[in-house]
């Protein structure tokens, strides 16, 4: 894995950087749907059971019934019962046997994640990312212990690199939180990381005015590298960045550098700021 990752922020952001935080985001507030504990669709699977499966299936959920229940209705009559219902039942038993990650929503609650990436140079992370070029990209060193040690705050944390993949990742007790480290193939291109880590060791919380709950953890500012200025960001913010780069103490020696556009191709080119 590379030593050095990038983070795109918009405008507005610099709010937070000036006050050494940074955004974890929830797992379940993922901008893609696949990751959403949301209505799924289960093909039809009448008749996909044998009726020894059936048989099967049904002898278990007779078995979990109360022992009262039991005691006045045998099996025979269950199953006899049962019959109208086994195309739901069938149903039910196909998508049980889904072992995706939404079929485990519920854990993905407790945990957040940053987005980082390996490439600075691509105009789709400069335009989506960071305010259509009016943002900033900051340079992080990933050998430093906030990106690299296997806890933080007495709790794990993983940095690791998504997985690209238009089939859902398996849910299995061996690999936690596979969908926070799966996307689907057409964000191949933006060469993303994540670092995750429970929500529960965010340093700063609040409620914003959409109702969804924010989480910020400490940044240490010592963990940057180098922070590039977008090709449209505005002269005042612009001059308020360089300023908090330049006096803040904890940033030296931290590059500071700008977009410029190439005038033929569709590329980026970057200039240090003395």
């Amino acid at each position: 894995m590379t030593s050095t990752l990038y983070k795109f922020f918009a405008p507005h952001q610099l709010h937070w950087l000036k006050k050494s935080l940074i955004a974890l985001c929830p797992a379940v507030n993922s901008p893609l749907p696949f990751d959403h504990d949301i209505a799924q669709f289960f093909p039809d699977v009448t008749g996909s059971l044998t009726e020894d499966e059936y048989l099967q299936l049904m002898r278990e959920k007779y078995e979990h019934l109360p022992d009262q229940a039991k005691q006045l209705v045998d099996f025979n009559y269950f199953l006899e019962k049962s019959a109208d219902k086994r195309h739901t039942i069938e149903k039910m038993a196909g998508a049980q046997k889904t072992n995706n990650p939404v079929a485990r929503a519920g854990q993905y609650k407790t945990v957040g994640y940053m987005s980082l990436t390996g490439d600075l140079t691509t105009v789709r992370h400069w335009h989506h990312y960071a305010d259509q070029h009016r943002g900033y990209a900051i340079e992080f060193d990933t050998i430093h212990d906030y990106f690299s040690a296997p806890s933080y705050k007495d709790n794990p944390q993983l940095l690791r690199p998504i997985i690209y993949s238009d089939l859902r990742p398996l849910q299995t007790d061996e690999v936690l939180f596979p969908a926070v480290f799966h996307k689907p193939v057409v964000y191949k291109d933006e060469k993303e990381l994540r670092l995750a880590r429970p929500l529960v060791v965010a340093d700063k919380t609040f409620v914003d005015n959409s109702g969804q709950k924010r989480y910020y953890c400490k940044l240490p500012l010592r963990s940057i590298r180098s922070i590039t200025v977008g090709c449209r960001m505005s002269t005042a913010i612009r001059n308020e960045l360089v300023h908090f780069v330049k006096h803040e103490m904890a940033l030296k020696p931290t590059v500071l550098r700008e977009c410029r556009l190439d005038p033929d191709a569709y590329q980026l080119h970057f200039v240090d700021i003395p």
